[in-house]
């Protein structure tokens, strides 16, 4: 891998020609967040019934298999070895280990305090920019920051969300080590990505993550640690069908599409839209506690972060 003085300072490189305000990216962008924050639900849903790695590999097995006649359709060309060996690394790393932490983290803590965790990954994905020297500290994004933090102190304090669900701290905790997990791919991927097509990078990245995926799994189940395959009713089996295609290519295709087509200020102001999703529908399908607290938080950590990516004389 290059060393940080070898990167150009400001590796985002500039939108692509639906940057002049057209609104395919944006739709593109606010799409996958309620594909993404709908995801939170389903996985909350469905995980009783097996163990995390199963329903990995389920996902993003089946999600890889559901591109596959988009892929036929465009042909997009093969990406040299370079970037081909960066984009399975990077599939390693957000379709492999992060999906493993997030079904963990699921076991215990509610759809709606999952969300508003996950909302966290863009500012830990500027605060590893600023960090590292490839975006400027602004007053504006450090307030942002701070409210977007008071938000999630608000969320996870709510006695409502804490009495509902046991080892709930635990989830929560497992949830902030699949933020760092987020953040870490989105500041790394920026470059191999922007070099091929959204679904190109999609396809190879979670081909290669569906693949660790099930190594791991043939070798839990050789050392005899693993449980059968889970045996799902049809109702599970559809919202499975929802994870693995509209929460997971679908989802991550459009975003990064919308990335690509539009700068990321404009594209991460929609990421509030997950953790109102998850919330939303985490009370109203699961029947999950939404109290005063989590409310506010949730309105604290939006505000936090429409300030922080609102335009101004830089874009991150």
């Amino acid at each position: 891998m290059a060393s940080l003085q070898s990167l150009p300072r400001h590796p985002f490189p500039p939108p692509g020609p639906d940057a002049d305000g057209r609104l395919a990216p944006l739709a593109a962008a606010l799409l996958a967040n309620v594909l993404l924050g709908a995801a939170i639900v389903a996985t909350r849903y469905v995980i009783p019934r097996t163990d995390f790695l199963t329903l990995a590999l389920l996902r993003y097995g089946l999600g890889t298999a559901s591109l596959l006649p988009f892929l036929l359709w465009a042909r997009p060309p093969l990406p040299p070895r370079r970037d081909l060996l960066s984009l399975a690394a990077l599939g390693l790393l957000l379709f492999g280990l992060f999906p493993l932490t997030y079904n963990a983290a699921l076991q215990h803590t509610l759809a709606s305090r999952a969300g508003v965790l996950f909302a966290l990954v863009p500012l830990l994905t500027l605060a590893l920019a600023v960090a590292i020297g490839y975006e400027r500290f602004q007053g504006r994004r450090l307030v942002g920051g701070l409210l977007a933090l008071a938000g999630i102190a608000l969320a996870l304090g709510d006695p409502a969300s804490l009495g509902a669900a046991p080892g709930v701290w635990r989830g929560d905790a497992l949830m902030g080590v699949t933020v760092c997990l987020g953040a870490a791919y989105n500041v790394l991927s920026r470059r191999p990505l922007q070099r091929q097509p959204a679904l190109t990078g999609v396809a190879i990245s979670m081909a290669a993550g569906a693949l660790a995926l099930g190594v791991l799994r043939g070798l839990v189940a050789l050392a005899g640690g693993g449980a059968g395959w889970p045996a799902f009713t049809a109702t599970d089996w559809a919202v499975l069908a929802f994870i693995a295609s509209g929460g997971a290519s679908l989802g991550y295709w459009l975003f990064l599409w919308a990335l690509k087509h539009a700068t990321p200020t404009r594209v991460a102001v929609f990421v509030p839209l997950n953790p109102i999703v998850a919330a939303g529908l985490g009370a109203l399908l699961l029947g999950e506690p939404a109290g005063p607290g989590l409310l506010l938080g949730l309105a604290f950590v939006t505000a936090g972060i429409v300030l922080v990516n609102w335009p101004g004389r830089t874009a991150i």
